[in-house]
Order: C-alpha cells, then sequence, then structure tokens
C-alpha cells in the first residue's frame, strides 16, 4: 500500500500516520518535529520554507513510510513489526 501523502497534507498528518518520516525531516535538518506550526503547515508549505523540491520530499516521505512502519517499529535485532511499540527517541527512529 502506498502511503498517501501529497502536498496538501499537513505536515503533522504525516509524521502521525508514517512515524517513519521523521528520518527523512531529521536528515534535512528540519524543525517540523515538535513544532507548534506542524498542524497548520502542509507539504507543500514545509518544502517551500525549507526551499526543497516538493516532489523531492514527497518521494522521500513516500519512501520512508514504505520502508518504515505505521504506528508500530521494527526490532533492529529481528525486524520484526511489534505493534503498540512506539520510538523512544529520534535515535530509535533512524535506526
Amino acid at each position: 500500500m502506498q502511503a498517501f501523502i501529497n502536498s496538501d497534507v499537513s505536515i503533522d498528518d504525516v509524521m502521525q500516520a508514517w512515524p517513519a518520516t521523521l528520518r527523512p525531516l531529521l536528515r534535512r535538518r528540519m524543525a517540523c518535529i515538535g513544532c507548534e506550526a506542524a498542524a497548520f503547515h502542509t507539504v507543500g508549505d514545509v518544502a517551500r520554507i525549507y526551499d526543497v523540491p516538493v516532489d523531492a520530499l514527497i518521494g522521500e516521505f513516500r519512501r520512508a513510510a514504505a520502508d518504515g512502519w505505521s504506528c508500530a517499529t521494527r526490532s533492529r535485532r529481528d525486524g520484526q513489526v511489534h505493534a503498540g511499540q512506539e520510538p523512544r527517541s529520534a535515535v530509535d527512529v533512524l535506526r
């Protein structure tokens, strides 16, 4: 299933629905995580604010969402999805 991420979706909705999308934000040093305006800014807004091509950002989010997890985490050791577990920190998200 492809993640439904486009330029009109709020960045907060993207981060909450697909926690693995935090990876591209952290790699690009975007301050969206914990930002009070995240609920109001769309993916398109964020791309403009950070001067990133919107298609490139959407592609990164979709790849991260597809390779990552949704409301669950993968164990580094066994690669299995463990429902109900949330990452403890940004470091856990990057693993």
